[in-house]
């Protein structure tokens, strides 16, 4: 049975069969170890749930940053600045708290 196999997921195929699938089993795990965990996600997603979590504004200064793919993981107990100087630190964006809001260059 699908439950005996940890680790796997069963995924519903367009012709209504199923098939097993390996799952990253950190995605579902990591946040509630008090965690932020992205794998191959867009930034746009990422940086919407840091939004959400510190409740500030994003703004994308380029529009096509948001489909960025990106690893990230930060610990939710840290600040947003630490979360931030996380996500420069991939060397893909400048992302600066400006006037209240996160700005992403």
């Amino acid at each position: 049975s699908i439950s005996s196999l940890p680790g796997y997921d069963a995924v519903l195929e367009t012709d209504g069969s199923f098939s097993i699938e390996p799952v990253e089993t950190k995605i579902y795990t990591e946040w509630k170890n008090g965690y932020f965990y992205f794998d191959k996600k867009l930034l746009a997603e990422v940086m919407q749930d840091l939004g959400r979590w510190y409740d500030i504004d994003i703004i994308f200064s380029h529009q096509y940053k948001m489909n960025y793919q990106v690893h990230f993981v930060a610990s939710k107990k840290g600040t947003l600045q630490e979360a931030l100087d996380l996500l420069n630190s991939l060397n893909i964006v400048n992302a600066s708290i400006v006037n209240g809001k996160v700005i992403i260059q």
